[in-house]
């Protein structure tokens, strides 16, 4: 299962789980590499998450780590961030469409 909560263009990736009988199959990969097109075609831009047990799994998919303070205020203000998930959670975000004034001029 995988599943995104969205607020405007940023997405909280949420809820990634793969049975343990079916992990290292590629199937979490999977998931999140179809969540993330299927969010990118409705307009969100970048996503949030955190992890307290598979940051490398993350960073292995493109996703780089951030300061919690440097995630937009929609994603702080939700749940996940403010009392769901432990502040030893790892945040890491990922950039699934560049901004026009994010792209480099030639």
């Amino acid at each position: 299962t995988c599943g995104v909560e969205r607020y405007g263009p940023y997405g909280l990736l949420r809820s990634v789980a793969v049975r343990p009988d079916w992990q290292g199959q590629g199937i979490g990969r999977r998931l999140v590499e179809h969540t993330q097109r299927t969010v990118a075609t409705q307009g969100v831009e970048e996503l949030f998450l955190l992890t307290t047990t598979a940051p490398g799994f993350f960073q292995r998919e493109g996703y780089e780590p951030v300061d919690r303070a440097a995630v937009p205020e929609e994603i702080r203000l939700t749940t996940e961030f403010s009392s769901v998930c432990p502040s030893t959670a790892v945040c890491l975000r990922k950039k699934l469409i560049q901004r026009k004034h994010d792209q480099k001029q030639h």
